[in-house]
């Protein structure tokens, strides 16, 4: 149940950091101050993060499909470009999926100040 949670924590940290990192200059840029903007910018802050971390997406996926050998061997095997294999298909699905949360995440806090449940 645990195989690949090393990499899953060396993935998710840096690319969270990054991504709150990109998006907090977007809002301060004045980027993010339309819901088209929200899209693109969290969208585009994602993206970004994940083709940083995208090796060790790459490496948690081929861990937790059980194939042989370390992480080192299984890097060395498909060569820096091997470790990207299959970031097309992420990248759109990264883009959509967190730039439409962007939007339902800042109409969501919208209503809920509309309803006075913010203390």
């Amino acid at each position: 149940i645990y195989r690949g949670a090393g990499l899953q924590w060396a993935r998710t940290g840096p690319m969270m950091t990054l991504y709150f990192c990109l998006f907090d200059a977007c809002k301060r840029n004045g980027y993010a101050a339309t819901p088209v903007g929200q899209f693109f910018s969290s969208g585009g802050c994602a993206l970004l993060g994940f083709w940083v971390v995208w090796p060790f997406e790459n490496l948690k996926n081929q861990a937790q499909a059980g194939l042989e050998g370390s992480v080192m061997e299984r890097a060395r095997a498909t060569g820096f470009l091997g470790l990207y294999r299959g970031i097309v298909p992420g990248s759109l699905s990264v883009f959509l999926r967190n730039g439409a949360a962007m939007i339902v995440m800042q109409e969501a806090n919208k209503q809920i100040t509309r309803l006075g449940l913010r203390g």
